[in-house]
């Protein structure tokens, strides 16, 4: 991989809002999410939770917002008909947004399909 990445998988930008949760919470609270880039290997998005490192995520994502990559998630995910794909995620960091204090960036990492 060139240039210290080390990513695996293709990232591209994405927009549009999702829905998630923790996972393993009695009654979890349902956050909301605004895509900014990802593949089927994970997303980045922002939120307005600071969410702590290694915290299991459900995602819930419309794989219709991810335009001509949804045929790739399709494929990787084994799903056929379903528009949204609800995978468990790990967050691999969070850091407040530059651009919005009130705002988070999250990394996340998918571990499997919910």
């Amino acid at each position: 991989m060139e240039n210290g990445e080390r990513r695996q998988r293709l990232r591209v930008a994405a927009q549009g809002g999702f829905q998630f949760r923790k996972q393993g919470e009695t009654e979890p609270e349902v956050c909301n999410g605004q895509l900014v880039d990802g593949s089927v290997a994970g997303i980045r998005f922002i939120t307005d939770a600071y969410l702590e490192k290694n915290t299991p995520l459900v995602i819930e994502l419309d794989l219709d917002q991810l335009a001509e990559d949804a045929g790739d998630w399709r494929s990787f995910w084994k799903i056929e008909d379903n528009r949204v794909l609800t995978v468990v995620g790990s967050v691999m960091w969070c850091q407040e947004c530059e651009d919005n204090p009130e705002g988070f960036e999250v990394g996340t990492r998918f571990t499997d399909k919910a």
